[in-house]
């Protein structure tokens, strides 16, 4: 047993489980930590150990497990005691709580209404409303069905049990409401590839449904979809704040997650084994926000305050660069044309042509477009083939670096021929020529040589060297080369 003591009786807490990794978490309203240690290890069971944040005036109890266990709590005075089981005997996906914690949720709820709408871009709302807050779904696909489990709810009787939606033109043909032994049972008929996600604010729970596009479709027939390598996790949240999701994603991806202030509002959602990061961009997409990641860090924010910050940022550079004095450059082109690398830095530029000493044309060209800043001009002096560039020290560099990339020699083949001029006359003489000689003295002292030579020749002459050609593959050749 897990005993933690409050300074007056607890009021019942938003509790949740996490099944990898697995995890059971408090969340106490209006509650101030006054722990020593933020983690306190336990080594017992299937607990591994308790940590406890406070945050946004409310406090977090995370109990870590080595696996998947039940729980159940129960009240002793101002004290609130959880005990965790080491057999995993019926695992709710929602949180279990005790008798008197359901009991204290007043009588059962019910389904008042069931809406729909058609979203800006042909995606299928559907809206129910409960009559409180705090109740578990669970959501799953069937097939081409959406099937929404609520526990422990019934109909109201003036629901309609059947809606026939297909004149809406979206993915949702129709949508049925009965009651089921535990609770009543939402079936979403749908048609095609689609996508769907659903969420919990107060008392209305929205599914939204969307048909994936053709793009997207062919992308995941490809399998370029987006690639997510983050630890796998499973989540089953019945409406908890989405600042507790993302800190649980936190916890799990061990990076700093930056919330915004602005960042509101609770989510439902049921995810089976799915990367950190997708969790993440689902989540974000859910709620309409977005992220950006800085190293380690990853701040949250809505779409719009997003866009906005980066809007002023991208302002302020331009204002910088208003304010920043120009310099001026001169740049040689070595083989291209100074006048066709001007025309590649500007846009709908205006040209102008003078005359220069030595009858030398200059040409010039400026623009507020192209790679130049808005106050940046560039001119071009056909003598000397080289670019006058004026503007700010960042843009000098890129043009530079342009330069260096385009300014290159163009590869080039080399063509050679050779022509043998030959009369009627020609004839070559091949041949070898072999000679013996020797010498010695007799007995009188004179000297006796000996010697002879044996030689032959072959003249080739004219015919016979057409005939060879004639009997080669080049027969047309033009001459005969050494």
């Amino acid at each position: 047993d897990i005993r933690m003591a409050f300074a007056s009786a607890p009021e019942p807490p938003a509790a949740f489980v996490t099944e990898t990794p697995p995890r059971i978490a408090f969340d106490f309203a209006d509650t101030a930590n006054q722990l020593v240690e933020r983690r306190i290890s336990v080594g017992s069971g299937a607990t591994i150990a308790v940590s406890a944040v406070e945050a946004g005036g409310k406090t977090r109890v995370v109990i870590e497990l080595s696996s998947r266990a039940e729980y159940s709590t129960r009240r002793d005075g101002n004290d609130l005691i959880v005990t965790v089981s080491d057999v995993v005997r019926n695992l709710s996906a929602a949180s279990a709580t005790s008798t008197e914690l359901v009991s204290s949720r007043g009588a059962p709820a019910s389904v008042n209404n069931v809406d729909f709408r058609r979203g800006p871009n042909g995606e299928g709302r559907v809206l129910v409303s409960f009559s409180r807050d705090n109740i578990g779904t669970d959501l799953r696909k069937e097939g081409s069905k959406i099937v929404v489990d609520v526990f422990d709810a019934t109909v109201a009787e003036s629901l309609p049990r059947r809606l026939d939606v297909t004149d809406f033109a979206t993915p949702v043909s129709s949508i049925e409401a009965t009651e089921r032994p535990g609770g009543v049972r939402l079936e979403i008929a749908t048609s095609g590839d689609i996508d769907h996600m659903a969420y919990q604010s107060g008392t209305d729970f929205i599914i939204e449904v969307s048909a994936v596009k053709l793009q997207e479709q062919q992308r995941r027939k490809l399998g370029d979809a987006p690639k997510y390598e983050g630890t796998p996790l499973t989540f089953n949240f019945q409406d908890i704040p989405v600042r507790s999701v993302l800190q649980l994603i936190a916890d799990v991806s061990e990076l700093n997650i930056v919330v915004a202030d602005s960042v509101q509002g609770s989510v439902t959602t049921r995810l089976v084994n799915v990367p950190w990061d997708q969790a993440l961009d689902i989540i974000l997409q859910a709620k309409g926000l977005d992220k950006r990641r800085q190293g380690g860090v990853i701040w949250v924010a809505p779409t719009k305050e997003i866009a906005e910050r980066e809007q002023a940022l991208e302002d302020a550079r331009n204002a910088l660069e208003v304010r920043e004095p120009l310099i001026t450059e001169y740049i040689a082109i070595n083989y291209g044309k100074a006048k066709d690398m001007a025309a590649l830095l500007t846009e709908d530029s205006k040209k102008a042509t003078t005359t220069s000493g030595g009858g030398a044309t200059t040409s010039s060209a400026s623009s507020n477009q192209g790679f130049l800043s808005p106050r940046g001009s560039v001119t071009f002096d056909e003598r000397t083939n080289t670019l006058l560039i004026n503007d700010i020290a960042s843009k000098i560099k890129d043009v530079r670096d342009l330069i260096d990339l385009l300014d290159r020699p163009v590869d080039q083949v080399l063509i050679e021929a050779r022509i043998v001029l030959a009369d009627e006359s020609f004839s070559k003489e091949l041949g070898a020529k072999f000679g013996i000689s020797g010498a010695d003295t007799d007995s009188s002292g004179n000297v006796i040589s000996v010697g002879g030579s044996l030689s032959g020749t072959d003249n080739i002459i004219n015919e016979a060297l057409r005939q060879r050609l004639r009997n080669s593959d080049n027969g047309s050749a033009l001459g005969v080369p050494n």
